[in-house]
Parts: structure tokens; sequence; C-alpha cells
């Protein structure tokens, strides 16, 4: 080992593990005995403005400093640097700030295209900026795990270094760099550059060279250089044979906070590549180590803790004291087994699966072995001191969350039902929630409940909601930050990107597209969204060329003028009045309506059957007559089938026609009016699509269909089936029932044969597809005359 690195030099290097407990141990009993001058950290160093903020005795772990993007059109996401009790970095530098040593990062700043290199190059660009993977994966680690007889490199570092507790500072941190000089030496020279490593390595070189210089013109103290063990070798080198070049990249402070963080996040299992499986476990030792607790202690204070846990979350899963007994005898002989001090992680988890897990274990899950990796992993979230360095927007919807009574102590998803209808404070937790989901904030996910925007199941009264306060909460909104100090200006932002998305698509005119953006504005209840929606809707129905989409967009303005109070209703209506002019506009080109859109076209008539049906009111009366003249001339042209028999069924519904000239009309297209059967199938499937009971409710119609479905080649049948399908599951039981009656008593069978459901849907179709195939398959063999039909 080198002058710098023993310390004789001035200079002493320490390569640490990011969140290792044990690592943050022993580097504070170093420090308590070297009580250095000078403290550098791996860290960008456009975050040292930040330092004092992070030591604040108010910040409570873990945290992380986030970095915003420079851009305003998202292009670059945020970077994080987390922070935990047990981080050897957050352990420095609160010594440091207790010590009056000064203390500073020494990276390169954190939107530094070296600094995101490995995220550009796996498409991934944001998430933490530190990375050990290198710590777990390669050649040397393999091996190792091999001759220790462990699963991973993560079980790996645990035996070798986290089991070793703080035994002596100078023995561990030899063995340390030993072991991630050994990583360093194996890993291919490119891949080092290509990560960005040699860029970083640089930087801290020399800024570590900059402060051994002042410290040589009169500084009262070593300087200590805390880095991840896979710099410090370079760090080593750089020191050795000092580069020309010194002088530090320095970087302006930029947009970057200070927000809460937590466990989850912290977790090797969530992705986070630096993190340690469990951190909730390493926490205990940390406490442990930093108490002078023997660490043999933790296995049963966390049995015992687990054993509470279970009776309070879920006692079904709970276990007796003679198992938790049992499961600490087990662990501390399995550590004995491994050659280890006392049981560590994977003792634990390994005696509660031998002691206490009854049932087969698959891929190593139980129920009980998931509640247990649930408690290792904790769910604590940290804190920052009131006023810090926040955009406003973050403080804002938190002190909003808690005035509407949602709990943001823990992560763990928690149920809310609101009573949208009758209680206003649950309409305006609603509404709440509904903007965070438009911004995509990831607070809470709505599962059941009344819908008036969309009509669905509003006959219910309680809107039913999953919920919690994470990290990525506070850090999607510290990303957003930049649109304003307000939830109304962030969601008018969203809304102004998704509108200019549109435009970048070609799809700002598709008003069935952007009515969608008019429900998302209604749903926050913002007045100043709605009315920016509506215009938007308003500009896109004038310009629309297609009548499903305009039909989308006049249902959706419909459902929003029904739920919408007084003041908004009649914006809502003047909307729909504007969609109603439009279609009129449109009616006459629907005979032009490409092959690949008349199923859109289709279902849209639908849907605007059932707006336009039941209407009383004078103006709606006057619509729908227009829109009756309208069809019929569209009728009179020459129209692909389906169509046809959508439009007919439509007439029907909305007063045009009446019943018997509907079905004579249908009935004749099946007829012959399209000379080939599957053309007359489309017709028939089109009538279905707009009205399924059609068919109930005229027995000429089910006359016509009976003997075109009696005669129909197999081929059309199937290609009719799916439309039958629909149209019979949207009938009720007794319906069906009337249908079934009327088709048996024709065919001489008892309706019981017709209602046998002992073969699903799937299996019919497959059943019918295979006699097609037999059918083929004879007749290619001369067997025609087996069918009993010509070829």
């Amino acid at each position: 080992m080198s002058e710098w690195v023993n310390g004789t030099g001035g200079v002493w290097l320490f390569a640490i593990r990011h969140h290792s407990p044990a690592c943050a141990a022993n580097l504070k009993a170093a420090l308590d005995e070297l009580k250095p001058a000078q403290v550098l950290i791996e860290g960008p160093s456009d975050f040292t403005h930040l330092l004092p903020l992070l030591v604040d005795p108010r910040t409570l772990p873990p945290v992380a400093i986030v970095s915003l993007p420079e851009k305003a059109d998202g292009a670059e996401t945020i970077a994080t640097y987390p922070f935990c009790e047990h981080s050897p970095e957050y352990v420095a530098l609160r010594w440091a700030d207790g010590a009056g040593a000064a203390a500073q990062f020494i990276d390169l700043p954190a939107r530094h295209p070296d600094m995101r290199r490995r995220h550009a190059r796996d498409d991934d660009h944001s998430g933490p900026l530190i990375q050990d993977w290198r710590l777990d994966h390669n050649a040397y680690v393999a091996e190792l795990c091999a001759r220790r007889g462990v699963p991973n490199g993560g079980a790996l570092w645990d035996a070798l270094f986290e089991a070793q507790g703080a035994g002596g500072w100078r023995g561990f941190f030899a063995a340390t760099r030993l072991y991630c000089g050994h990583i360093r030496a194996v890993t291919k020279a490119e891949d080092i550059a290509a990560d960005g490593d040699l860029a970083r390595e640089a930087a801290m070189s020399a800024a570590l060279i900059a402060a051994k210089t002042s410290e040589a013109r009169g500084a009262d103290g070593p300087i200590v250089v805390v880095t991840g063990g896979f710099h410090t070798p370079a760090l080593e080198a750089a020191l050795l044979s000092p580069p020309k070049v010194v002088a530090p990249p320095r970087a302006s402070p930029q947009r970057a906070y200070l927000i809460r963080y937590g466990f989850k996040q912290l977790d090797r299992a969530a992705g986070y590549a630096s993190g340690l499986p469990h951190p909730a476990w390493y926490q205990r030792l940390w406490l442990s180590l930093e108490g002078g607790r023997d660490p043999a202690e933790i296995t049963g204070d966390l049995l015992s803790a687990f054993g509470d846990h279970l009776r309070r979350t879920a006692p079904q899963l709970a276990l007796s004291t003679p198992t938790l007994t049992a499961a600490g005898l087990a662990a501390a002989r399995l550590a004995t087994l491994r050659d280890l001090p006392w049981p560590g992680r994977l003792e634990l988890i390994d005696a509660v699966r031998s002691t206490a897990v009854k049932d087969a274990v698959e891929i190593g899950r139980t129920p009980l072995l998931e509640a247990l990796d649930g408690f290792l992993t904790g769910d604590v979230i940290g804190d920052v001191p009131p006023g810090a360095a926040q955009p406003p927007i973050v403080a804002s919807v938190r002190a909003r969350a808690a005035a509407l009574g949602f709990n943001l102590d823990t992560g763990e998803p928690r149920p809310r039902e609101l009573d949208i209808l009758r209680r206003p404070r649950h309409a305006q937790a609603s509404r709440f929630l509904h903007a965070l989901d438009l911004l995509d904030a990831g607070f809470a996910r709505r599962i059941s409940g009344p819908d008036p925007l969309t009509n669905w199941k509003a006959g219910l009264l309680i809107e039913t909601w999953t919920y919690a306060w994470s990290p990525m909460v506070e850090q999607r909104l510290v990303g957003l930050a930049g649109d304003g100090e307000t939830l109304e200006a962030l969601c008018a932002a969203e809304l102004r990107r998704r509108r200019k998305a549109l435009e970048d698509q070609g799809a700002s005119r598709a008003s069935g597209v952007v009515a969608q953006l008019l429900v998302a504005a209604a749903r926050t209840g913002f007045v100043a969204l709605i009315d920016q929606a509506l215009d938007w809707c308003a500009e896109a129905i004038g310009e629309d060329a297609e009548a499903a989409s305009v039909i989308r967009a006049l249902s959706l303005a419909a459902a929003l003028a029904s739920a919408a109070d007084s003041g908004r209703s009649e914006a809502y209506r003047a909307l729909r009045r504007r969609g109603f002019e439009r279609l009129l506009l449109l009616f006459p080109h629907l005979a032009g309506t490409p092959p690949e859109r008349l199923g859109e076209l289709v279902a849209a008539l639908a849907e605007l059957a059932a707006l336009v049906g039941g209407d009383e009111a004078e103006e709606d009366a006057a619509q729908r007559e227009a829109l009756c003249q309208a069809v019929e001339d569209v009728l009179a042209q020459s129209i692909p089938p389906a169509l046809f028999g959508a439009l007919a069924a439509f007439s029907g519904l909305v007063g045009g026609a009446d019943p018997e000239r509907v079905a004579a009309r249908i009935a004749t297209a099946m007829d012959g009016t399209y000379l080939r059967p599957g053309e007359r199938a489309a017709a028939l499937g089109g009538a279905l699509a707009v009205s399924p009971r059609l068919l109930v409710r005229s027995e000429a119609l089910l006359d016509a269909a009976d003997a075109f479905l009696t005669g129909a080649q197999t081929d059309d049948f199937l290609a009719l089936l799916p439309d039958l399908r629909l149209a019979f599951s949207q009938l009720t039981p007794g319906e069906v029932d009337a249908v079934a009656d009327w088709a048996a008593r024709r065919h001489g069978l008892a309706p019981a044969q017709l209602l046998d459901h002992g073969l699903d849907d799937a299996e019919t179709a497959a059943n019918l597809a295979l006699s097609v195939a037999l059918e083929a398959r004879w007749r290619a063999d001369g067997l025609s005359a087996w069918l009993g039909t010509p070829s």
C-alpha cells in the first residue's frame, strides 16, 4: 500500500461500499482517531452547497439530493443521490460538521455527461447517481462465492465484511481496499471508460490534489477521502503520479433539492444498484455497531419484533414463542456452520424458513416469507427540516393531503373510501387525487366507485382508492416544480404538454381524443383548466373529419353536463350543440368511410343512439329529428353493409323509423340486397352491434335471421359469430330465454337444448374451426360425397 494510503503523506483513502453499516462504523472509528482537517467525499460537486442542510440535526435519513433536468422539455430526468443513517458518506459529513472539519463533494457535477454515461448506455436516464453493482457481478466475485459457499455477491460481502463489525478499522479497510482492487483489476479497461469512470476519477483526483496543496500551505490535520472502493485504486495512482492538470471541474449550484427518501427505495430488490437488500436489517446492524452492542443480539431482537409485527398486521401468520425460539437457535447454528461470528441476514431468513414454514416453498416464497421480506425491508421514510430548500409545491401538496385526511407517516399503501356525491370534503379529496393522477405522481390509484364523468357504475355512492406517500411522489413533484408553485399550475402545464403531444402526432383535430383532456381537467375541478380544455375541444370538433371521433366527444360532453354544477353545465351543453352541428355536416360523407374504420364508426353509432334516444327537451328533440333525416339520406346511398345495418338500427332506436320498417330493411339486406353471403352477415352484425334487442322485439327479423343463419355457409357463420356473441351478451336472461323459446318452437326442439352451457364460447369456436378444416380436407381428398353437399 502506498504512502498516501497509510497516511504518511497526510492523506487517507478509504475504500467503502455505499450504505454499508460496517464501513460506516469503521469509518467513524477512523475519523475519531485521525481527526482530519478535510473530508473529501465522492459526490457531485454541485451538491456541496446543500451540505449544511444535509447535516442539519432536523434532517432524518433516509433522504436524497435530487438534481432536476436542465431541459424544460423533460428530455433528461431526475438524478438522485440517496443517504441513509448508515451511509459512510453521511457518517463522514456528520462527523466533519461536529468536528469543524472542512467537507466537500469532489465528483463531477450531477449533470455532467460522464456522470450519466452508464444510464444513457442502458437507455435509462433516471435513478441514483452512485453505482456499486461491480462489487457483486464479475468473475472474481463468482469464484469467491463458489469457494465460500454463498449464493451471490451480496451474501459474500456480508460474510467478508458486514459480519466483521467494527473490530479494527485499519485491518477492515485494508481488506476492502484489497477486495475492491481485485475487482477493478479483472474489469476491462474499455468498460471502465465506457461507464464514464475515468473522467469521474480524474475529477476526484484533481480535487484531492488541490486539497492537499492547500493542506501543505497550512491546514492542520490530515485529509480523509471517502469513495466507492472501485475508485480508490485510481485515486491512489493519481497521488503517486499527479496529473499535469490539477484544476478540478467546477459547477455552479444547479436546481438541486433535498427530499425525503425511504427504505423501500434503498432496497436492492427495488432496482437500486448501490443498495443492499433489506435496509431495515442493516439499520439494526448499524444501531448495534454504533451503540457498542454485540451484533449477535440482533437476531433475537429482530425475531421478537417480527413476532409482534405479525400479531398486529397478519395474525393468521403469527408465530408462537417456541417457534421464534427455535428460529433463533437455528440461526445461531447456521452461523457456526457457515463460519460466521454471529447470525446475519441470510441466516435469519433461512432459520425462519426451516422452522416456521410448514408448506412447500416455491421459488423461495410463501406468505410468511413475503411478510418477513417486507419486515426486513422496512417502510421508514425520512424527513427534512421545515423550510428546507425544496420547491414550494412539495410542502403545498403535503399540507393539502394532510388537511384532506391522508396519512403520510409511512410508505405503506392505505385504502381510502370517498363518498363523493354526498360529502363535499370527500369530493375535494377526490379532485385532489385526480389532479395528482393527471400528473402521474404515483400517490394514489383508483380502484372502484361511481364515475359521473363517464357514467361508469353511476349508481354507486363510494369511490375507493389506495394511496401511499413515497419519496417517488416527492421526487416527481420536485421534477415538475418548474411548472409553477401550485397544484393547479402543474396540472395546467401537464394538460398543455399533452395538447402539444397531440399536435406533434397530428391528432389535435381528433375531438374524441381532445375530449379526454377535458375529462381530465373536469376531474381536477380547476375552473380555468376546464375552460381552456373546453376551448380546445370546441376547436377540434369544428375541424374533425371523423364522425366516430365527434360522437365520442359528444358523449363525453353529455356526461360532463349531467355531472357538472349549474355553473358549468351550460358550457358542456354548448359544446354538445357544436358537436351535433358538426355531425350533421359529416353524415352525408359516411358512405366513404374506409373499411378499416367501419368497426369504430358502428360502435360510435351505438353510443350516439344511447345518447339521443331518450332526450325529451325541445332542443334535443330538434337535434334528433335532424339526425334522423341525415340517416335517411345516407341509407338512400350505396353504403357498406355493416354501416347499412347499423344506420337502420340507429334510425329505429332514435325514432326515425318504426320497428317494422327497421326489421324489413335488415331482412331485405339478408335476403339478397347484397350478393355475397358475407355482406349479408355484415348487415346483420352492424344492426346487432347498435341494437342487440332488435331480435327480441321483431318476429319478422327473427324469421329473416333464422332463415339466413340456417342457409349460411360455415365461413359466413363464423364471420358473424363474434357479433352474435356480443349482441346476446347484452340481452337480459329473460330476453335470451325468449329468443331460445322462439327458436326451439320453430325447429321442433326443447328450449333447454338451446341453452346448454356445457361448451364455452372458445370451445365452440374451436370446434367450428375444426369442422371447417375437416371439410376442406375431405374435399381435397375427393370425399365431397360424404358431406352430402356438392363441392
